[in-house]
């Protein structure tokens, strides 16, 4: 029996924000594929960093949340090096939450469009 396949969803604020920066589901879609490859950043508790759009963008994934990756920021290089300690906090504690939630739950969150699914792996 195959295990189920990995599911990508991306928030509304990170869908703007791939929006304005002219990020398809396409990129997505090959950025989830590389993530599933092991090709990203572990930054611990459930974050993950992955480079896009020629390095120019970069996005924190949360990953681990059962077999789920949600997209859920977006910053330019040329904005901010890195994730500061408290935002990683942040993420992590929101990793957590979305950990916290069943299949149910972010189906609801699908049927509201508060989370955009954008492709399975």
């Amino acid at each position: 029996m195959q295990p189920p396949a990995q599911r990508f969803f991306k928030t509304v604020w990170f869908s703007r924000a791939a929006n304005s920066a002219g990020i398809t589901y396409g990129d997505l879609c090959k950025a989830a594929k590389q993530l599933m490859a092991g090709q990203g950043d572990d930054l611990g508790g459930n974050g993950w960093k992955k480079r896009l759009d020629r390095n120019t963008k970069r996005r924190l994934v949360l990953n681990k949340v059962g077999r789920r990756w949600i997209f859920v920021f977006l910053f330019a290089k040329s904005d901010m090096d890195n994730i500061g300690d408290i935002d990683l906090k942040k993420f992590k504690r929101l990793a957590k939450d979305y950990g916290s939630k069943t299949s149910g739950d972010i189906d609801v969150l699908v049927d509201l469009r508060e989370l955009l699914e954008i492709c399975n792996g």
